[in-house]
């Protein structure tokens, strides 16, 4: 099953998304990688904190 990393420190999100991806997903966010850090959102839209927060948690913790 492919792993799916949300980049959220919220666990409901977290549960909505398991929901939601009704087992075709294994879902995980940033607690279950181990950080603990504020992921920066600086972007001027939603699409670019998205792509910020991906390349993020890929650069400092390895996964895709």
């Amino acid at each position: 099953m492919q792993r799916l990393i949300i980049a959220t420190h919220n666990r409901n999100k977290t549960i909505e998304f398991r929901q939601m991806a009704d087992g075709v997903f294994q879902i995980a966010d940033l607690h279950d990688i181990g950080c603990v850090d504020e992921v920066p959102e600086t972007g001027a839209t939603l699409e670019e904190n998205a792509l910020q927060k991906a390349n993020y948690v890929h650069l400092h913790f390895g996964v895709n």
